[in-house]
């Protein structure tokens, strides 16, 4: 889930690029945002549906990582695992002992 919405933000992020230079061109092309040439609906359609996709891929995104972050604090159960390590060293020989319990 949240390899997921991490991928779902980055596309969020792609598209919000393209949108926002498909709106750059827009505005370029029509500055006063009315009585535009019709030849620029296509460009307006395209800027509006690369916006909403990127408020769609946001959503998502957000919710997928903020319900992996919640669901991972909440069922997480307390940890009963240890490690101990010991280590002897002597002149002849040497030795070392690690114990684990899971």
């Amino acid at each position: 889930m949240l390899g997921s919405g991490g991928a779902l933000l980055a596309a969020a992020g792609v598209t919000g690029i393209l949108a926002l230079n498909a709106d750059a061109e827009f505005e370029e092309k029509c500055p006063a945002l009315r009585d535009c040439d019709p030849r620029l609906e296509s460009l307006q359609d395209r800027t509006e549906t690369l916006a909403t996709a990127t408020d769609v891929l946001l959503v998502c995104g957000g919710l997928a990582v903020g319900g992996a972050l919640v669901w991972l604090l909440l069922t997480r159960e307390p940890s009963t695992s240890s490690a101990r390590g010991s280590a002897d060293v002597a002149v002849t020989a040497a030795g070392l002992t690690l114990r684990t319990t899971f």
